[in-house]
């Protein structure tokens, strides 16, 4: 079940899995000349969770539709369609163009077969297989109908907004044990 939490809730929660201790409010002690434990737990915490945004698999994730959020869709002369990824985005994970028949293949190694075969108008994707060749935030979709207007209608992404976790309760398994 995919869960959303604030910083304040992940933070929580990682004070319960992490230093294996509950989280005690009714009684509150403060010290001003220790270790701030939720600062140190909230580094940790964030390097986690960027970690399990680029490594985890899709199991352990929540993509969020963001088609919406893109601007500046064009069609170049050789019917690739470009536009650039948003910020906040981390990693595709589907992408289909208005007229295509399904979602595309995606890679972001410019080096891999799939993307060289890009290259030639006779051996890259089409409407019926697709490809979206992703290089640094910019996505090339292969291929539509060169002068059309076409846009995309589907674009699956995990992305990092700033304050809010989003993810599938399993990822909170993977939360690690303390290294002291």
């Amino acid at each position: 079940m995919v869960i959303e939490m604030t910083h304040a809730q992940l933070l929580q929660e990682w004070r319960l899995r992490y230093l294996h201790e509950p989280v005690n409010d009714d009684c509150p002690y403060t010290r001003h000349d220790g270790i701030d434990i939720d600062r140190l737990l909230a580094g940790k915490m964030r390097d986690w969770y960027l970690d399990l945004l680029d490594n985890a698999p899709l199991s352990m994730l929540a993509p969020m539709e963001i088609h919406d959020r893109i601007t500046n869709q064009i069609v170049d002369d050789e019917g690739c369609l470009v536009f650039k990824l948003p910020d906040e985005c981390r990693k595709l994970t589907a992408v289909r163009a208005e007229g295509w028949t399904r979602d595309a293949a995606i890679t972001a190694d410019m080096s891999s077969r799939t993307a060289q075969l890009q290259l030639s108008p006779y051996t890259r994707g089409d409407t019926h297989h697709p490809v979206a060749v992703i290089d640094n935030r910019e996505v090339r979709l292969y291929s539509v109908k060169p002068g059309s207007a076409a846009k995309v209608e589907k674009l699956l992404a995990i992305v990092d907004t700033p304050g809010i976790y989003r993810f599938d309760e399993k990822a909170l398994s993977t939360i690690p044990s303390p290294d002291f």
